[in-house]
């Protein structure tokens, strides 16, 4: 039953990251998840919860030495200057913590005090920080959040994720900027969070 389970992850996992990511920002196309596109973790009996690493393998990983701090992002997902969300997962002495980024790209600045959403006609507040970081280059400015998600926060993203064609609204000093995430985007927000599940053996509820 357990091989029989990771093989059934594995194959959801290599499915996602053979999707790609989308390279533009997507403020007005609608991103529709497909029907067969079904939350896998919540269908696992109790049994299957044994904290396999097996997907958590499968990610890119990054270590920095002098803080003894590992980091695991998608395989596909790519440093670029396109408004954005994403999930990567952080590990410091075998303990995995799960974080949420959002970014804001534009060549105007937005000064985004906070960002939320509506899903199923309810709205939520995202999960950032209370100062988000801004830089600038030639061409582009950059807001961005990088916060670390508890069990209270966890379930509004995966929500997030698992909603059809969800948009984000970014609210600055003065003016508003609204945003969907990408088919793609949320395709590898699934990853990451069936990574974080498997690796646990906790099921975000």
């Amino acid at each position: 039953m357990r091989k029989f389970i990771t093989a059934f992850f594995l194959i959801s996992f290599l499915a996602g990251c053979n999707s790609g990511e989308a390279t533009g920002e997507s403020t007005k196309a609608v991103s529709v998840q497909s029907k067969s596109d079904l939350n896998i973790a919540s269908k696992m009996p109790e049994t299957a919860k044994i904290g396999d690493r097996t997907l958590l393998s499968k990610l890119r990983v990054e270590r920095d030495e002098m803080r003894e701090v590992s980091f695991y992002e998608h395989p596909k997902q790519k440093q670029n200057a396109k408004t954005k969300v994403k999930l990567y997962i952080s590990e410091v002495k075998g303990k995995l913590g799960l974080r949420f980024v959002i970014e804001y790209w534009s060549d105007s600045w937005l000064f985004v005090e906070k960002a939320w959403t509506k899903l199923d006609g309810v709205a939520y507040d995202l999960p950032t920080e209370n100062r988000w970081t801004r830089d600038h280059g030639s061409s582009f400015i950059w807001e961005t959040s990088d916060k670390h998600l508890d069990k209270s926060t966890m379930p509004i993203i995966k929500k997030l994720v698992y909603s059809e064609s969800p948009t984000i609204r970014f609210e600055g000093n003065k003016y508003y900027k609204d945003f969907k995430p990408t088919k793609e985007q949320l395709g590898m927000m699934k990853d990451i969070i069936l990574a974080y599940e498997s690796a646990t053996g906790e099921e975000i509820k």
